[in-house]
């Protein structure tokens, strides 16, 4: 694998034994509380409002390392679709057809 990346298997070696950062010691941390944040929302929050979630309770972080984190491990904001919403809307207004249509309503135009 050294050969195909043309490094030295010394260098590689190095830098597996090398400790983690502290900035990604931090992002895991940070990573815990965004997961909680978000599952305490339902799974509908987005980057923005998990940012002022994490202010609120005395996280100081910003709204776009929020958003890398979120992307890196996968986590996104379930948000009902426009056909759920639209089909919804339109059963509503089938249901109040139906409940009109019975002469409940005196219309005078």
């Amino acid at each position: 694998m050294c050969q195909i990346l043309e490094i030295h298997p010394s260098g590689f070696y190095a830098w597996l034994k090398q400790p983690e950062s502290k900035r990604a010691i931090e992002d895991k941390r940070l990573l815990g509380q965004i997961k909680q944040f978000w599952t305490e929302s339902g799974f509908s929050y987005g980057y923005r409002n998990i940012t002022l979630d994490m202010k609120d309770h005395g996280g100081a972080c910003g709204k776009n390392r929020v958003h890398r984190i979120m992307r890196e491990a996968g986590i996104y904001s379930h948000i009902l679709s426009c056909s759920i919403i639209q089909a919804d809307a339109m059963e509503t207004l089938a249901g109040y057809r139906r409940w009109s249509s019975k002469g409940s309503i005196m219309r005078s135009y």
